[in-house]
């Protein structure tokens, strides 16, 4: 299963060394070395490393689309011109476990009639947050289909899956085109 996972290495108590090197590498090669030294040859205390593997979550608020289009290719959210939010949240604690790296980095792009945009691009360090908001104002997208793509990878270099993680949305800046015409007919009384 794709979890942390948590190892306990026993040393004898008649064991004698005062550093030792412990690595950690996840399932994509990304390791992480802690140096553990045994202060004034004291007692060792108990040193826990926690190997994270469980990937962000990315979800889509779409709850202020106005409407929802589902071909056999896509589902595509609509949305009016005037206004609105497509808010992208970005979690590293899913499960609430409190096992996570926080996010490190998100980079959310929006695709639009075979050009990409970067919407918002950002880098945290080290002991952020979990979880993360993006709202985009979708009065400033162009009337259209959109594919918003994000991708977002954790402190511990695990990445969303899907990666990136695509929503598709539908800008409608136009109002409804139509005539409405009546015949007058005779009537016999």
């Amino acid at each position: 299963p794709n979890e942390a996972n948590e190892y306990v290495f026993v040393i004898s108590k008649n064991t004698k060394f005062d550093n030792m090197l412990i690595t950690a590498v996840d399932k994509d090669g990304f390791d992480k070395t802690i140096k553990c030294k045994r202060p004034n040859k004291l007692k060792w205390k108990r040193i826990t490393i926690t190997v994270e593997s469980e990937p962000p979550e990315v979800t889509f608020d779409t709850s202020e689309s106005s409407a929802i289009e589902e071909n056999e290719e896509e589902k595509i959210y609509w949305y009016n011109k005037e206004g609105g939010v497509l808010t992208v949240n970005v979690n590293d604690d899913k499960h609430n476990d409190g096992i996570c790296s926080g996010i490190g980095s998100v980079e959310i792009t929006d695709e639009y009639d075979g050009i990409t945009n970067t919407l918002h691009s950002e880098t945290f360090t080290e002991n952020q947050e979990n979880a993360y908001d993006f709202p985009i104002d979708v009065s400033t997208l162009s009337d259209g289909i959109h594919h918003i793509k994000v991708m977002v990878t954790d402190n511990a270099g695990n990445n969303c899956d899907p990666y990136p993680a695509v929503q598709v949305i539908g800008i409608d800046e136009l109002p409804p085109d139509g005539t409405i015409s009546a015949e007058k007919t005779m009537q016999k009384k």
